[in-house]
């Protein structure tokens, strides 16, 4: 079911009273789902980055959303391919409430990308929620995407470049971050790629470079003291509990990625025992099996 607020009720739900706070406030949003509830303590990431997404690019959104499960944080993106996409099942993945701003209408038969369909779908099944401005059988333009840029933005407290080219959307996002005072921070990224470029420049006019979910929580303000680390740690030995004593064993070797040779020889195990839990521990997402080097991400 799509539902409809209206400009004069964002201040109803904390998390789209931002919105009232920046230029060209929406009139009003369509949206299929659950809003998100928001307290004083929860902040709202926005994840965005290249359409085309590089293999580097997709594990390091993954990489860097893992290590903020457990907190009260919500994941914002656009649904586009690519890092949109990533950040999406990556927040799925973790348990991390995520929501999107499809740069079209949300009925089903124009939803923008036709491909991400099944996400949208998984997002709404998993308490996350579907926005848009445009009414429900609006197609997307070339003028809905920028549009829709600044709601991702304005709903924020932080927004996080994983790539961007230096002429792109994810340009426009990160701008308006600055011009709404939000927090914006950029993965530093190969000086030989394109997508590169982008974050590059965002660094010169003063976003943070980040390389670990602890410095994105820095950035949101998390006290690790505070207890809030111990809602991640909870979380994390709730699952690991869950795993074989010959899952443990192999995770518990990974503080260092290793190759498949190496880990093998390393565990000591019989070799059918340790591919068994290496298939287990990838298929449950614990572990990164990258041209051949396994890690840990969990």
């Amino acid at each position: 079911m799509i539902n409809k607020i209206d400009k004069k009720d964002f201040h109803l739900y904390p998390f789209l009273s931002p919105l009232l706070e920046i230029p060209d406030c929406p009139k009003q949003l369509y949206y299929r789902g659950t809003v998100p509830e928001k307290n004083k303590n929860t902040k709202v990431i926005c994840v965005i980055g290249s359409r085309k997404g590089t293999n580097y690019g997709r594990e390091a959104t993954d990489y860097l959303i893992s290590g903020l499960a457990g907190y009260p944080i919500i994941i914002v993106s656009g649904l586009a391919l690519g890092i949109d996409t990533q950040a999406h099942k990556s927040s799925l993945l973790h348990h991390i409430t995520t929501a999107s701003f499809p740069g079209s209408g949300l009925d089903p038969a124009v939803l923008y990308p036709k491909t991400n369909l099944q996400l949208a779908e998984d997002i709404v099944e998993n308490d996350g929620c579907l926005f848009s401005e445009y009414s429900p059988e609006t197609k997307s333009a070339l003028y809905t995407f920028p549009a829709r840029n600044r709601l991702m933005a304005g709903v924020a407290d932080l927004v996080l470049v994983i790539e961007a080219e230096e002429k792109s959307g994810t340009q426009i996002t990160a701008r308006l971050a600055l011009d709404y005072n939000r927090e914006l921070a950029i993965v530093p990224g190969s000086i030989f790629s394109s997508y590169s470029r982008g974050t590059a420049q965002l660094y010169k006019s003063g976003a943070h470079p980040v390389v670990s979910s602890n410095d994105i929580l820095e950035l949101l303000g998390f006290n690790r003291e505070m207890g809030q680390a111990s809602l991640f740690e909870e979380e994390r030995e709730k699952l690991l509990s869950q795993l074989s004593e010959q899952e443990k064993y192999i995770l518990g070797l990974l503080d260092a990625p290793l190759s498949k040779d190496e880990l093998l020889e390393t565990s000591g195990l019989p070799t059918h025992e340790a591919i068994i839990a290496l298939t287990n521990l990838e298929a449950k997402h614990y572990i990164l099996d990258t041209f051949g080097e396994i890690k840990k991400i969990i």
